[in-house]
């Protein structure tokens, strides 16, 4: 009983110096994890400068050498920018001019289109005129005509009945005969036209006043004063 007493004493203090020893191994372990920790995140820490380091030795470089020609992009963006919008401005030009231009043209057409009207109306009217004036040119004419005509008849009817009144009242049938040369001369000079016109006893002649000249629409005054002198020459006689 005692050795199984001791037996049990000593696996028990056994144990416990085998907890102890696993205590210690396994407080060393943690130890050690805790520095494997700490070292891996000093190395870590080291490698992330480093790799921060070497990014950051790159994006220099990378910036060294985009950066010009970053610049010069953005440049040339700048440049064709600017170029766009002075193409695009004068486009808003040319369209601008070509709306003027076809409005001008418009008004062009217009007042072509006026003008030919007016002409038109124009050669109507100067071709009414011209056949109004021809109309009274032809009245005129027609109006002279009818002076002259009426004037005429005037003279030859006073004329008649000046030496109608001068044969039958104040002359005999005999003195008729002294008139002849007077007429004669009336009719070279062309005052009168005489037509010998029988009596019934056929014995004298009467004359006849036929018609009387008119020259240039009024009454010739020549013809007035051979009147007057041969009616003188006349009474003289």
């Amino acid at each position: 009983m005692k050795d199984q007493n001791k037996k049990v004493a000593n696996l028990k203090h056994n144990q416990q110096i085998e907890k102890k020893k696993n205590a210690q191994l396994l407080e060393e372990v943690r130890r050690r994890e805790d520095n494997m920790t700490d070292n891996a995140q000093h190395l870590q820490t080291l490698a992330e400068s480093s790799i921060v380091w070497r990014l950051d030795s790159n994006l220099e470089e990378r910036i060294a050498i985009v950066m010009p020609c970053q610049i010069f992009v953005c440049i040339l963006w700048k440049n064709f920018l600017i170029v766009l919008k002075c193409k695009f401005e004068a486009y808003l030009c040319v369209s601008a001019l070509e709306l003027k231009l076809e409005e001008l043209r418009n008004a062009l057409d217009k007042t072509r289109q006026e003008l030919d009207a007016t002409k038109a109306r124009l050669a109507s009217t100067q071709q009414s005129l011209g056949e109004k004036e021809a109309h009274l040119a032809n009245l005129r004419l027609e109006r002279r005509k009818q002076l002259e005509e009426i004037l005429e008849m005037k003279f030859g009817i006073d004329f008649q009945m000046f030496f109608k009144a001068f044969s039958c009242y104040l002359m005999p049938l005999a003195d008729i005969q002294k008139l002849q040369p007077m007429l004669e001369q009336c009719l070279a000079m062309g005052l009168i036209s005489l037509h010998s016109q029988c009596y019934s006893d056929g014995k004298c002649l009467q004359p006849t006043i036929m018609s009387s000249m008119l020259r240039c629409g009024s009454l010739n005054l020549v013809s007035v004063k051979a009147s007057k002198k041969m009616a003188d020459n006349f009474h003289s006689k």
